[in-house]
């Protein structure tokens, strides 16, 4: 009887399991030493958002670059068009949560935030 073609091997889900110990003491290290953790999520191939949960379970003290007048003024018209924080933040090649706290402080109105799951009701 032939053998059943093997389907491919997923990386796991789990960024600990994808960069293994050795790797998550690399990224800790070279976060401190001042790299930015879009450019070491680039290079290890995770998510950025997925790099800065690792860094805040390790303990690291995370920093947030600030933005300059014109980045803020560019948020906020970007922001108030209609563009969400995550779509704000890529435009700027910055973090969303450094977008967020520049718009909190230019006193511009946050709009609260969209569920991306759909919610199916029970029965359907």
């Amino acid at each position: 009887m032939p053998k059943p073609p093997e389907s491919p091997v997923r990386p796991p889900r789990s960024i600990r399991l994808r960069l293994g110990r050795a790797k998550i003491e690399e990224v800790v290290a070279r976060y401190q030493a001042g790299e930015t953790s879009t450019a070491l999520a680039r290079e290890f191939g995770v998510r950025s958002s997925g790099l800065v949960g690792l860094l805040r379970r390790e303990g690291v003290q995370l920093r947030f670059r600030r933005l300059t007048d014109a980045e803020l003024d560019r948020a906020s018209a970007l922001y108030q068009a209609g563009h969400s924080l995550s779509q704000v933040a890529e435009n700027l090649r910055a973090q969303q949560e450094s977008v967020r706290l520049g718009l909190i402080k230019r006193s511009v109105p946050m709009r609260p935030a969209r569920r991306t799951r759909l919610i199916v009701a029970a029965g359907q």
